[in-house]
């Protein structure tokens, strides 16, 4: 899990960054999904990164000791950026 959420944290970085990660996430999404202008830094606040964990269980999710601080650290680094997040 620790590297699902290390992707979330790369995934915002390179999103703010590097203008030719968001020409080829363009190339991936429907015309309804397109980032504008992806010439331009997108503002964080305007999008929200939702890591998501499915379990066949039904008592209340339980993630190993590291896992959950892995997840801590990378939602505080996505807010420092400007990201909402949540699980």
């Amino acid at each position: 899990m620790s590297h699902l959420f290390s992707q979330g944290v790369v995934s915002g970085e390179l999103m703010l960054t590097d203008k030719d990660f968001r020409d080829k996430v363009n190339e991936k999404l429907s015309n309804s999904y397109k980032i504008d202008n992806a010439n331009t830094k997108p503002n964080p606040s305007d999008f929200q990164v939702i890591f998501g964990i499915i379990s066949s269980s039904f008592k209340q999710l339980e993630i190993p000791f590291f896992s959950k601080v892995s997840l801590r650290n990378a939602k505080r680094r996505l807010e420092i950026y400007g990201y909402k997040v949540s699980l």
